[in-house]
């Protein structure tokens, strides 16, 4: 009798160990996609402002290798700089997830094109998109 009650046990904790690593694993894989998903969208929105590493790395106050790295994938973007650059590229922090392309590509309606801008000029941008991205979600509400 407790012998069957070890075996039980010994079993349902083999199940749980089991659980939880293959959890991680799904967990894991998980993040990595979203990473990927950042940095390639990150590169695309800055590729169509047409907007330079050294450029965005500046307004946001870091590095360029640090952006590079967001970029390529090496370095999770926190949150506070997605919700700067959302504000810059005129997207919701959402679309920095976003795996369909297509609908990727109609938020690249709000992309400046301009040379030459100023670290100012940049901030005026990314508030006059904020502007828009605010009406723009007030007009789906109502």
């Amino acid at each position: 009798m407790f012998c069957d009650l070890v075996l039980f046990v010994v079993v349902l904790l083999n199940c749980f160990i089991i659980c939880i690593v293959i959890y991680y694993i799904v967990y894991l894989q998980r993040f990595n996609n979203e990473e990927i998903m950042i940095g390639k969208n990150l590169k695309l929105f800055r590729d169509a402002n047409m907007y330079t590493q050294e450029q965005v790395a500046k307004y946001l106050g870091v590095e360029r290798g640090t952006l590079s790295n967001y970029e390529r994938e090496t370095r999770e973007v926190p949150l506070d700089v997605l919700m700067k650059l959302s504000s810059l590229f005129g997207a919701e922090l959402s679309d920095f997830y976003e795996e369909d392309q297509e609908r990727l590509e109609d938020k690249l309606v709000c992309s400046f094109r301009m040379d030459n801008l100023s670290d100012d000029d940049m901030k005026q941008v990314a508030k006059f998109k904020d502007m828009v991205m605010g009406y723009l979600k007030m007009e789906r509400l109502l």
